[in-house]
């Protein structure tokens, strides 16, 4: 039999930075980030060096969902965790190249890391996630990233329209292109329909078993 619904339009607001305390006695710091919007970096800054001051015995970075953002806010993210390392390196079609690297000011330093990721998890999430994999100094847990490890800049066209042309592809430090790939995580965790229906996070739990003393 046919109903009425009512729908309301507005505006959906997602925080781009919440934060927890995790474990028997909020040992853990948890921090999740759901875009690289123009102040993301120092949001994770300032909420690292919050968790720092409760001397955690591990942090979980929480980057599911995250669909990327500004290239800028990813290399100063991805400084917090890293002292002095290569972030990405850009190759462009006529063979020329840019390193980004860390600014050298690092907070996180003996802490143990875990970073969560799934097929969510894209571009800038995927330059940080793939940056922490390879120096050792994180490890992912979750799905398979999205996998765009692609460079685009816009251009109007006469009809207003906007076209998107890749210009070059980013490689991880140790080389690796993910494009069209994704990141492996160091464990796989899948979440089942029943899981979530249940509001079970069996990624997050298999994190805690990792950094709980």
């Amino acid at each position: 039999e046919p109903f009425d619904v009512e729908v309301i339009r507005d505006t959906i607001s997602t925080p781009t930075l919440t934060t927890d305390t995790l474990g028997p006695n909020g040992e853990i710091a948890y921090i999740r980030l759901t875009t690289f919007n123009e102040n993301a970096g120092q949001l994770v800054r300032d909420a690292v060096a919050d968790a720092m001051d409760t001397d955690p015995a591990g942090i979980v970075f929480d980057l599911r969902g995250n669909t990327g953002g500004l290239l800028r806010e990813a290399v100063k993210v991805t400084s917090v965790f890293l002292e002095d390392e290569t972030v990405l390196i850009e190759r462009f079609a006529d063979g020329t190249e840019e390193t980004y690297r860390t600014d050298g000011k690092a907070l996180v330093k003996d802490v143990p890391v875990v970073v969560l990721v799934n097929g969510g998890s894209a571009s800038a999430s995927e330059i940080v996630a793939g940056a922490l994999q390879d120096t050792d100094r994180a490890e992912l847990i979750g799905t398979t990233t999205f996998g765009k490890g692609s460079v685009q800049l816009p251009h109007t066209l006469d009809s207003g329209g906007i076209m998107r042309v890749t210009i070059a592809r980013w490689f991880t430090p140790k080389d690796r292109s993910i494009d069209g790939l994704g990141l492996e995580p160091d464990i796989t965790v899948e979440i089942t329909d029943e899981q979530r229906d249940a509001e079970e996070d069996p990624q997050l739990d298999r994190a805690l078993e990792i950094l709980l003393p």
